[in-house]
Formats: structure tokens, C-alpha cells, sequence
């Protein structure tokens, strides 16, 4: 699936505002582990970003994006992504299931890459797998890709 597709199809699958998300203690897996501080500032950062979603903010959700999702996709599609995800409802509970680790990323503006995949429920009660790559850019971790998948 092409990276435009897959920005696409995890605008349109979004959920958004609409009541409190509860954030449990993440569950890690993966073979390398980052350090404790690093790690909780990627997960911390894709809460940020996800929370931004829910609440429907198009613009600075997609500010807090890494350069390479905005180079990769218009404001445009992820404002039309955002405003579908508003409309359906926000994140009831969201569970961290595990952080996969990239200590030596392909891309030489990343320190490090990290797959986080959460376990969501949504407000309609629909069932999500969301699944972001945080890389670290300039001390920052950023948002680059998402993937949002319905589960059951």
C-alpha cells in the first residue's frame, strides 16, 4: 500500500472528539530497549499528536508531523482525514501494545525510529489498531506515518 493510500485510508478510519481517553501503562515489546526516558518521550509524543486527532485539530496535529509526513502528504487530504475523524467520535480507551525500536534508522535524519502500536476503543465502540512510527529528528520525536486499522 503506498504511503498516499495509507495516509488516506488511516484519515478516513480515524475516530475523534468526544470524551476522555484513557491512557493505561504501555506493555513493550521488541528485541532493543531504548532507554526508559527516550521511550517515554516517543510515547508521549504519539499521545500528544493522537489527542490533537481527536480533538480535530488538523492544523497543529499536522504541524507536530515530521517533515517527511508533510512533504509526503497535503494539508489538504489530512484536513479532510481529520475532519471524517471528527465526526465519528474520539478514542474511549487507547492501550499501548508495543513499541518496536530502531536504534540505526534507514534515514540519516533519524536518531532513532520507533513502531508504537495501540489497541483503541473507539467512542462507537468500533475496535482500532493504530499504529505510528515516531522518529527522533533534532531531539523531537515526530510523527511519521500512521496506520489505523478496524480490528474484529
Amino acid at each position: 500500500m503506498s504511503v498516499t493510500t495509507l495516509v488516506i485510508a488511516a484519515a478516513l478510519t480515524l475516530n475523534s472528539p468526544g470524551g476522555a481517553v484513557q491512557n493505561t501503562a504501555p506493555a513493550v515489546q521488541g528485541s532493543v530497549d531504548p532507554a526508559p526516558q527516550a521511550r517515554s518521550q516517543s510515547i508521549g509524543a504519539a499521545r500528544d499528536f493522537l489527542t490533537l486527532v481527536d480533538a480535530g485539530d488538523a492544523a497543529a496535529s499536522y504541524e507536530a508531523a515530521a517533515p517527511a509526513f508533510r512533504n509526503a502528504h497535503g494539508f489538504g487530504l489530512w484536513e479532510l482525514g481529520v475532519a471524517f475523524h471528527a465526526q465519528e467520535g474520539g478514542a474511549q480507551r487507547r492501550t499501548l501494545v508495543s513499541v518496536e525500536p530502531d536504534n540505526a534508522p534507514a534515514n540519516p535524519e533519524y536518531a532513532a525510529l520507533e513502531i508504537l502500536t495501540f489497541d483503541t476503543i473507539m467512542m462507537n465502540g468500533d475496535h482500532k489498531s493504530e499504529r505510528l512510527a515516531m522518529a527522533l529528528i533534532d531531539g523531537v520525536w515526530r510523527v511519521v506515518t500512521i496506520d489505523i486499522n478496524d480490528i474484529g
